[in-house]
């Protein structure tokens, strides 16, 4: 969302402390900041401390992109259908 905010110039913040939980009894916060100027937006920094609350594993439908970092290690995002290249 700070992102969106920055690109189009709904926020003049670099950096901001964003706040969750409150409402939920699991207060908690992360420092989020800019990279790069707001019209050319390099990225989003964001900073915190954070905990387990469960663990598990997701099947995902080979309808969605694979990440693939194995041979060559260039994270290439191979689409579906390419297959392994």
């Amino acid at each position: 969302m700070a992102s969106y905010l920055w690109r189009h110039g709904l926020m003049e913040k670099a950096e901001f402390t964003a706040k969750q939980g409150h409402g939920l009894g699991r207060p908690g916060q992360a420092r989020v900041a800019r990279v790069g100027a707001p019209d050319a937006l390099e990225g989003v920094r964001v900073a915190g401390e954070g905990f387990v609350l469960m663990r598990g594993t997701v099947d995902l439908p080979e309808a969605v992109s694979v990440y693939r970092n194995a041979e060559n290690g260039n994270g290439e995002c191979l689409r579906p259908g390419q297959g392994s290249r």
